[in-house]
């Protein structure tokens, strides 16, 4: 059975973590109707973020994705960055609440700086120090389609 008109999902709070979304992966990969997928809150790390990147990148209808509180790491950060230069399509992310390093910011920075269709990405809480932002700052200064960027709550918490 084929699904051919579903246009949005939220599978928050679900427990699907790296191997369910190596089949959501999959999925995307043939799916032409979704455009929302809401991941938020189920502890996907790095391999999680990297199975739903690779779906991405052939994936041509899906334009709002949340990871909000899934711990993805400076790998998922990595595997956002990869697909953000794949994907043309992608308007809105949400990573709010994935505490991310200077490394990670740099490599979303490069995958922003190629990107002409995200105008909107949430990184707040994500715990981004002086050095994080202005990484982000560098792949901004070639990005001319975000419109908001959220910071909120960036501080390293004790």
């Amino acid at each position: 059975m084929q699904i051919k008109t579903l246009a949005s999902i939220d599978l928050s709070r679900d427990n699907i973590g790296a191997e369910g979304c190596k089949a959501l992966g999959e999925c995307l990969k043939r799916n032409s109707s979704l455009t929302r997928i809401k991941l938020s809150e189920n502890r996907v790390g790095g391999d999680g973020c990297k199975a739903i990147s690779e779906g991405l990148k052939i994936n041509k209808t899906l334009t709002h994705r949340s990871f909000s509180g899934n711990r993805v790491g400076d790998e998922g950060y990595e595997a956002l960055a990869e697909g953000l230069l794949c994907n043309q399509f992608l308007a809105s992310a949400d990573l709010s609440y994935n505490p991310v390093s200077v490394d990670g910011c740099k490599a979303l920075a490069e995958g922003l700086k190629c990107n002409y269709t995200l105008t909107s990405i949430d990184l707040s809480g994500a715990c981004i120090d002086d050095e994080g932002c202005t990484a982000l700052a560098e792949g901004l200064k070639e990005n001319t389609a975000l419109a908001l960027i959220n910071l909120a709550e960036r501080w390293q918490r004790p």
